[in-house]
């Protein structure tokens, strides 16, 4: 996805969030919530960000509130937090886009294979 940055830190002052400086999550609904009251983010997001934070990697909070909504979709699909990396984050750390995406995979992967053996 390609947006402009003026377009970008608009939205993060219109629903109330600070702008990133490393990797974060993004709500779901970043694009089209009106304020900060109507953000949701992914269920799962905060096992995500142990996971990333078990492995020596720092997910920076964009939210002040926090009594966050969590939205979890209970019909078999999963919602994956939008993950946003800056440009200062990827400089200092090259492989963090690849090491990031190769340790959810294998969550998941390992996720998805206990509830398989379940049935």
């Amino acid at each position: 996805m390609n947006i402009p940055i003026a377009e970008m830190q608009q939205r993060f002052r219109k629903v109330g969030l600070k702008e990133p400086t490393s990797l974060a999550f993004l709500p779901l609904n970043f694009f089209s919530a009106s304020n900060n009251e109507e953000l949701q983010y992914a269920g799962i997001s905060k096992e995500i960000e142990r996971l990333l934070q078990g492995n020596g990697m720092t997910v920076e909070s964009l939210d002040r509130n926090e009594d966050r909504l969590y939205v979890d979709n209970r019909s078999g699909d999963i919602f994956l937090p939008l993950i946003i990396f800056t440009l200062r984050c990827i400089s200092e750390h090259p492989d963090v886009v690849d090491s990031t995406l190769e340790l959810i995979a294998n969550y998941l992967s390992a996720k998805f294979d206990r509830m398989h053996d379940r049935f």
